[in-house]
Order: C-alpha cells, then sequence, then structure tokens
C-alpha cells in the first residue's frame, strides 16, 4: 500500500515529497518491527539493511520537501502578488475611462460658467445698441434735398440693408427656439445622470464584498460575472452621458454663442440702415411717420433680444449649479474604485499570512519526522551493533 501511495505521488504530483517521504519511513518502520522480532541472522542483516536503505531514501524526499515547501510559499505569493497587480491594472483603466467622462462635464461646466459674464456683457451691449439705433434715427438738421441719382443709391443700400437684417432676423429667431428646447432639456438631464455613476459604484462594492467576506479573486465566477456587467455598465453610462449632456451641451453652448453673435450683426445692420433712413428723411424724401414706424420696429426687435437674454440667465445658472452638482456628487468616484484595490490587496494579505502559517507546520512536520528517522537510524544500528557483539561472543564461546 505504502508503495502504491509513491507510485501514485511520483505520476501525479512529482513535485511533491512530502508524501513518498512519509511512505519511505512507513515501509521502514515495517522493516525495523520485523527486524526485533527476526532470530535467523542472515535475515536479520538483510532487514536492517532495507531498514536502512528506507530511511535514506526518507531523509533524502524530506530535504527535498523543505525546499518544496519554500518553492510553494514562493510560488503562492507571486500569484497573490499577480492578481493584486492585475486588479490594479485593471482598476485604472476603469478610473481612466470614468476620470475622461468626468474631464468631458469639467470642460462643459466651464463654458457654461462663463455664460452668465457673457450675458451680462451682452445685455450691457443690447442697451449701447439701442441708444446708438436711437441716436441714427436722428435726421440732420437744416439738410438740403438730395438729388435722384444720390436718393436711388440710398435707396438700394437700405433694401441690402433690411433684406440682411430680415433674414438674421430669421435666423434669430431659429435658434431661439432651438434653444428654448435645448437649454430645459439639458437643465432636466443633469438633474436625471446626477445619479449615473451609482449602478456601477454597487458593482464595485459587490466585487470588494466578495474579496473582503468571501475571500474570492477574479477566478471566482461570482467575480467573473460582477467585472462582466461592469464592463457593459461603463458602455452605457458612456453612451448616456455622451449623449443626453456633452453632445446637448455643445449644441447648446454653440447655439447660444451664434445666437448673441447673429444678434450683434443684426443690431449693427439695423444701426446702418436707421443713417440711411435718417439721411432720406433730412433730404425731404421720406416722412417722420415712416422713420418713427421704421424706429418702432427696429426698437421692438432689439428689446426682444435683450429680453430673452435676460429671461434666460436663470436657465444658464441653473445649468452650471447642475454641471457642478454632477461633478461634486462623482468626484470620489476614484477612491471608491482605489477601495476595490484595498479590499484585494486584504485578501491576499489574509491568504500570505495563511500561507505562511502553513509552510511553518509543513516545515515543523518535516522536522519531527527527520528527527524519528535519525532516532530510528540511531536505534537500529545500535540494536545492530548490540546483536552484532553477541553474536562475536557466541563464536568466542563456543570456540573454547
Amino acid at each position: 500500500r505504502e508503495k502504491y501511495k509513491i507510485e501514485m505521488s511520483r505520476e501525479n504530483n512529482p513535485k511533491n515529497h512530502l508524501v513518498p517521504a512519509n511512505a519511505y519511513l512507513a515501509i521502514a518502520e515495517i522493516f525495523s518491527r520485523q527486524f526485533f522480532l527476526e532470530n535467523d541472522s542472515l535475515a536479520k542483516m538483510a532487514l536492517y539493511d532495507s531498514t536502512k536503505y528506507y530511511l535514506g531514501l526518507s531523509r533524502v524526499d524530506y530535504r527535498n520537501s523543505r525546499r518544496d515547501n519554500a518553492m510553494n510559499m514562493r510560488f503562492q505569493r507571486k500569484k497573490n502578488l499577480g492578481k493584486k497587480v492585475g486588479l490594479l491594472r485593471e482598476n485604472k483603466q476603469h478610473i481612466k475611462l470614468i476620470s475622461s467622462e468626468l474631464r468631458k462635464t469639467k470642460g462643459r461646466h466651464i463654458k457654461f460658467k462663463s455664460t452668465a459674464t457673457k450675458i451680462r456683457g451682452y445685455l450691457k451691449k443690447g442697451q449701447r445698441d439701442f441708444h446708438n439705433l436711437n441716436r441714427a434715427f436722428i435726421p440732420k438738421t437744416g439738410g438740403k434735398t438730395i438729388k435722384k441719382e444720390r436718393e436711388q443709391q440710398i435707396r438700394i443700400k437700405l433694401a441690402e440693408s433690411q433684406q440682411a437684417s430680415d433674414s438674421l432676423s430669421n435666423l434669430i429667431h431659429a435658434l431661439k427656439d432651438s434653444l428654448d428646447i435645448h437649454a430645459p432639456l439639458l437643465w432636466s438631464n443633469l438633474i436625471i445622470e446626477l445619479d449615473a455613476f451609482d449602478p456601477l459604484l454597487s458593482l464595485f462594492w459587490s466585487d470588494s464584498w466578495e474579496r473582503v467576506v468571501h475571500l474570492n479573486d477574479h477566478q471566482d465566477r461570482t467575480i467573473q460575472q460582477i467585472r462582466a456587467l461592469m464592463i457593459e455598465q461603463e458602455s452605457v453610462i458612456q453612451n448616456r452621458i455622451e449623449v443626453s449632456i456633452l453632445k446637448l451641451a455643445d449644441t447648446t453652448y454653440v447655439e447660444f454663442i451664434q445666437l448673441n453673435h447673429l444678434i450683434k450683426k443684426r443690431n449693427a445692420t439695423d444701426i446702418r440702415s436707421a443713417r440711411l433712413i435718417a439721411t432720406l428723411v433730412a433730404g425731404n424724401v421720406m416722412s417722420n411717420d415712416s422713420l418713427k414706424l421704421l424706429k418702432s420696429e427696429f426698437g421692438a426687435r432689439l428689446k426682444q433680444d435683450v429680453c430673452w437674454n435676460f429671461n434666460n440667465q436663470d436657465v444658464f445658472a441653473g445649468i452650471e449649479q447642475n454641471f457642478y452638482e454632477f461633478e461634486r456628487r462623482n468626484k470620489n468616484f476614484a477612491r471608491s474604485i482605489k477601495n476595490n484595490d484595498k479590499a484585494e490587496r486584504n485578501r491576499a494579505k489574509y491568504f500570505d499570512k495563511y500561507n505562511a502559517l502553513n509552510s511553518r507546520r509543513v516545515n515543523k512536520v518535516i522536522t519531527g519526522n527527520n528527527r524519528i528517522v535519525s532516532a530510528q537510524r540511531k536505534n537500529i544500528n545500535k540494536h545492530r551493533q548490540a546483536y552484532l557483539n553477541m553474536l562475536k561472543k557466541e563464536r568466542i564461546k563456543a570456540g573454547r
């Protein structure tokens, strides 16, 4: 039976020398017991040789077992270190992806943070344009009647200017309608997505729980499923933020800048038109009633633009505040991922301690069994010598 153990151990686990060593020791003990019971001198010496032979094999395998134990300890430590480093690299990729999304939202936040200052500037510019428009409509007194050719040139310029103004006004109305949809939608999307990363965060907590409480690693099926869900959830979150926040924020901000750029351009066009109209009135080729009508039309249009900016201050301020809240709620996400690394370090530390304890136990077994081997060698040598001395005395006595 002991020889069968040795054969199976050599075949299935050649690097395990502890089982063969114990088996050789057991065989040596069998021969040792037979040595003490045997009376025939030839058979007794044969049993002695067998006992000493198997004790020698046992000692060699125990020496190799100590080496195997040290190698196994190094292997376990290296394996746990590989698991820690692997998880650290994987989590760095998660941190990189999430940090990238947060940096993108931070960039949009900075843009919308500037809208408050821009709107105040646009309001002041609107007031100046309104003042300049009123001044441009004042005709010069004492003007002479302009010639027909000059009148024709002015009217052509006025028609071109009014046509450009009408075209710009249409674009402005279209941008206002678009912003009236996009700005409130962005405001509400930021509130909806405040907890966008919470599902992913809960997966990291579940992963940490499995590592700390159940001492599972990345080879466990439960953790593999959790890590697979993390990748899926990251993709979902990335797409949601890209569509509902980033693209919408870009569209809203560009429309806001374009709107006020067109307003500025249209106001400058209206002021040029006002000067042409004032020239025609001063030249007695256009009535004051027409001037008052156009002045009222241009002034109402300018006031509408100023009022739109004034009324939407709170909307853009709310967007900026929601960006700030979104960043505040998710700025510690990287710390949560690092806690997952800490959980793996604690798990590996526990197993390193367990493996060290197990290694010490194995070494104690090897040391104890080596002492048994040495004691048996000493004991059987002692009895062999005593037996040989007895035989020598019997021969001497028989010779007399």
